[in-house]
Protein backbone atom coordinates (compact mmCIF):
# COMPACT_ATOMS: atom_id res chain seq x y z
CA UNK A 1 0.00 0.00 0.00
CA UNK A 2 1.42 3.12 -1.02
CA UNK A 3 1.80 6.29 1.12
CA UNK A 4 -0.76 9.30 0.72
CA UNK A 5 1.55 12.18 0.20
CA UNK A 6 -0.42 14.87 -1.58
CA UNK A 7 -3.91 15.54 0.15
CA UNK A 8 -5.24 11.44 -0.76
CA UNK A 9 -3.25 11.24 -4.05
CA UNK A 10 -0.45 9.19 -4.13
CA UNK A 11 2.81 10.17 -5.31
CA UNK A 12 2.25 7.70 -8.64
CA UNK A 13 -1.39 9.53 -8.85
CA UNK A 14 0.10 12.24 -8.65
CA UNK A 15 2.80 12.39 -11.00
CA UNK A 16 -0.28 11.01 -13.89
CA UNK A 17 -2.37 13.68 -13.47
CA UNK A 18 0.96 15.99 -13.08
CA UNK A 19 2.13 14.79 -16.35
CA UNK A 20 -1.55 14.78 -18.21
CA UNK A 21 -2.02 17.85 -16.90
CA UNK A 22 1.17 19.30 -17.76
CA UNK A 23 0.78 17.85 -21.82
CA UNK A 24 -2.70 19.31 -22.03
CA UNK A 25 -1.26 22.78 -21.04
CA UNK A 26 1.79 23.04 -23.36
CA UNK A 27 -0.83 21.74 -25.80
CA UNK A 28 -3.09 24.74 -25.31
CA UNK A 29 -0.32 26.90 -25.25
CA UNK A 30 1.04 25.75 -28.78
CA UNK A 31 -2.83 25.59 -30.50
CA UNK A 32 -4.02 28.82 -28.87
CA UNK A 33 -4.97 31.38 -31.73
CA UNK A 34 -4.22 28.75 -34.25
CA UNK A 35 -5.86 26.93 -36.94
CA UNK A 36 -4.96 23.73 -35.00
CA UNK A 37 -7.68 24.43 -32.18
CA UNK A 38 -9.79 21.47 -33.20
CA UNK A 39 -6.72 19.41 -32.72
CA UNK A 40 -6.07 20.20 -29.51
CA UNK A 41 -9.83 19.29 -28.53
CA UNK A 42 -8.85 15.76 -30.19
CA UNK A 43 -5.80 15.02 -28.37
CA UNK A 44 -6.38 16.91 -24.74
CA UNK A 45 -9.45 14.86 -24.22
CA UNK A 46 -7.67 11.38 -24.41
CA UNK A 47 -5.42 12.00 -22.95
CA UNK A 48 -7.20 13.90 -19.99
CA UNK A 49 -9.16 10.55 -19.93
CA UNK A 50 -6.20 8.41 -20.07
CA UNK A 51 -4.26 10.33 -17.02
CA UNK A 52 -7.25 9.70 -15.19
CA UNK A 53 -8.18 6.30 -15.53
CA UNK A 54 -3.70 5.60 -14.83
CA UNK A 55 -3.88 8.44 -11.36
CA UNK A 56 -7.83 6.31 -10.17
CA UNK A 57 -9.02 3.56 -11.84
CA UNK A 58 -8.04 0.00 -11.02
CA UNK A 59 -9.63 -3.06 -12.79
CA UNK A 60 -9.69 -6.45 -10.79
CA UNK A 61 -7.97 -4.61 -7.75
CA UNK A 62 -4.72 -3.47 -10.12
CA UNK A 63 -3.45 -1.06 -11.17
CA UNK A 64 -4.78 0.75 -14.87
CA UNK A 65 -1.34 0.57 -15.72
CA UNK A 66 -1.25 -3.18 -15.49
CA UNK A 67 -4.59 -3.68 -17.72
CA UNK A 68 -3.18 -1.37 -20.50
CA UNK A 69 -0.19 -3.47 -20.57
CA UNK A 70 -2.01 -7.08 -20.22
CA UNK A 71 -3.98 -4.75 -23.30
CA UNK A 72 -0.78 -4.53 -25.50
CA UNK A 73 0.39 -8.16 -25.12
CA UNK A 74 -3.00 -9.37 -26.26
CA UNK A 75 -2.99 -7.23 -29.03
CA UNK A 76 -0.04 -7.93 -30.58
CA UNK A 77 -0.25 -11.90 -30.08
CA UNK A 78 -2.08 -13.89 -32.70
CA UNK A 79 -5.28 -14.91 -31.82
CA UNK A 80 -5.84 -17.88 -33.91
CA UNK A 81 -3.74 -21.14 -33.88
CA UNK A 82 -3.58 -23.17 -37.40
CA UNK A 83 -2.52 -26.77 -36.91
CA UNK A 84 -1.03 -27.86 -40.24
CA UNK A 85 -0.67 -31.46 -40.04
CA UNK A 86 3.20 -32.98 -40.50
CA UNK A 87 4.86 -29.75 -40.22
CA UNK A 88 6.91 -30.67 -37.33
CA UNK A 89 6.86 -33.87 -37.66
CA UNK A 90 10.36 -35.86 -37.78
CA UNK A 91 10.96 -39.05 -39.30
CA UNK A 92 12.03 -41.87 -36.92
CA UNK A 93 13.73 -45.12 -37.85
CA UNK A 94 13.10 -47.81 -35.91
CA UNK A 95 15.93 -50.08 -35.59
CA UNK A 96 16.03 -53.60 -34.47
CA UNK A 97 18.85 -54.84 -32.78
CA UNK A 98 19.49 -58.60 -32.67
CA UNK A 99 19.88 -59.58 -29.11
CA UNK A 100 21.96 -62.30 -28.34
CA UNK A 101 20.31 -64.82 -26.62
CA UNK A 102 22.11 -66.80 -23.50
CA UNK A 103 20.72 -70.60 -23.19
CA UNK A 104 20.59 -71.27 -19.90
CA UNK A 105 21.11 -75.11 -19.53
CA UNK A 106 17.63 -76.93 -19.10
CA UNK A 107 17.28 -79.55 -16.09
CA UNK A 108 15.58 -82.57 -16.43
CA UNK A 109 14.15 -84.04 -13.04
CA UNK A 110 12.18 -87.42 -13.45
CA UNK A 111 9.55 -87.90 -10.80
CA UNK A 112 11.98 -90.59 -8.60
CA UNK A 113 14.36 -87.46 -8.13
CA UNK A 114 11.55 -85.20 -7.34
CA UNK A 115 10.25 -87.78 -4.77
CA UNK A 116 13.65 -88.21 -3.29
CA UNK A 117 14.12 -84.23 -2.86
CA UNK A 118 10.76 -83.90 -1.37
CA UNK A 119 11.34 -86.61 1.12
CA UNK A 120 14.41 -85.04 2.21
CA UNK A 121 12.78 -81.89 3.03
CA UNK A 122 9.91 -83.53 4.36
CA UNK A 123 12.31 -85.32 7.22
CA UNK A 124 11.28 -84.12 10.97
CA UNK A 125 14.88 -83.42 11.34
CA UNK A 126 14.62 -80.57 8.85
CA UNK A 127 11.33 -78.66 10.59
CA UNK A 128 12.33 -75.89 12.82
CA UNK A 129 9.09 -77.09 15.12
CA UNK A 130 10.78 -78.25 17.87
Amino acid sequence: MQDKVIGPLTLVQFFYLLFGGLFIYLLNNWTSGTFLRPLFWLIAVPVGLLSFALAFIKVQDRPFIFFLGSLVRYLQRPRTRVWQKGQYQKSTHIIVKEEAKVETPHKDFDKARVRDIVGILDRPENTDAK
